[in-house]
């Protein structure tokens, strides 16, 4: 994992955990109903390492057949989900002067944990937050007010991608969830959402942990995804949170479309921690991510607990 650890970083990381604003409650793509999480005083999800083992994937239920030419084709023509709630989300001003994204080897934890999502010949980004369960942003599994989800047989999840092998396989969908505020209104700071895979590859990729804390401000912000302005594979941004508001933080990292639904996270020192689901550009000067209150925290849970 990236080595930015600090004696303030572990301080951070001891931050404590706080109550925000409510948010909005979750709808699935099936019309069932999760139960809901039930929370403690202790907003934290410590996340898990995995074994990091491919041996076993197939027991997980993971499909590792090889892919065909026209499968490999389709993945790397691939582009980013439209988004009709922000119709210039596709632009470059996404990028921050001077394009500072590099290249990763996803086969080490954390990045193992960030899955390319290919939707038909679309693609977003998630991060796995449980054995089976892939957050996303809202726009990547349902297109939002007056609209439809996205047909379940489309999906294909392939954790830890490289841009030319997926060492972990790859899964599909059994169950989409989003936000009534999403997909009811296309509230902006609803916009996130879970896969529910037919497969158990977490246990093998491990999953992010995540967090509702008092403050992000001044705080590492790493972004990892697939972005459709580079080569396929896995690319990441560093920089640190630059403001904060209720349901945002804002960043400088350069992204670009296809990283919808790509965690912002951070080193703890001994845990990673996501605290936002990156959706949006804010231009000129900054990118946003949907902020992981309470009510946020809760959906996940929930979602990561449906069976």
């Amino acid at each position: 994992m990236h080595n930015i650890k600090s004696l303030l970083l572990i301080a951070l990381s001891l931050w404590p955990i706080t109550t925000l604003a409510a948010d909005s409650d979750s709808v699935s793509s099936d019309g069932s109903i999760p139960t809901p999480a039930v929370l403690g005083s202790n907003l934290i999800d410590s996340g898990y390492v995995g074994t990091g083992s491919t041996s076993n994937l197939n027991i997980l239920g993971v499909d590792t057949t090889l892919s065909e030419l026209t499968e490999i084709q389709r993945i790397a023509e691939s582009l980013p989900v439209a988004n009709t709630v922000e119709p210039n989300f596709t632009s470059t001003r996404t990028v921050i002067g001077l394009d500072t994204k590099v290249q990763l080897k996803p086969a080490t934890y954390p990045y193992r944990a960030t899955a390319l999502i290919t939707i038909g010949q679309a693609r977003c980004t998630g991060w796995m937050a449980g054995s089976d369960t892939v957050i996303t942003a809202g726009h990547c599994v349902h297109r939002g007010i007056g609209q439809t989800w996205y047909p379940l047989s489309d999906y294909t999840v392939y954790p830890a991608h490289d841009g030319t092998t997926a060492p972990y396989g790859k899964c599909s969908a059994k169950r989409l969830y989003t936000t009534e505020g999403w997909a009811l209104s296309s509230k902006t700071e609803y916009d996130y959402g879970a896969i529910k895979l037919n497969c158990q590859v977490g246990n093998a990729t491990g999953w992010l942990g995540f967090a509702v804390l008092a403050s992000t401000q001044g705080l590492p912000a790493i972004i990892s995804g697939y972005p459709g302005d580079k080569p396929l594979g896995q690319w990441g941004s560093f920089d640190s949170i630059r403001k904060e508001a209720v349901n945002w933080i804002f960043y400088k990292n350069d992204t670009y479309a296809g990283m919808s639904g790509a965690p912002v996270w951070y080193d703890a020192g001994n845990r990673v921690l996501a605290f936002a689901i990156h959706n949006y550009a804010v231009p000129p000067n900054f990118n946003r991510g949907a902020r992981i209150t309470k009510s946020t925290f809760k959906n996940i849970q929930t979602w990561k607990n449906a069976q």
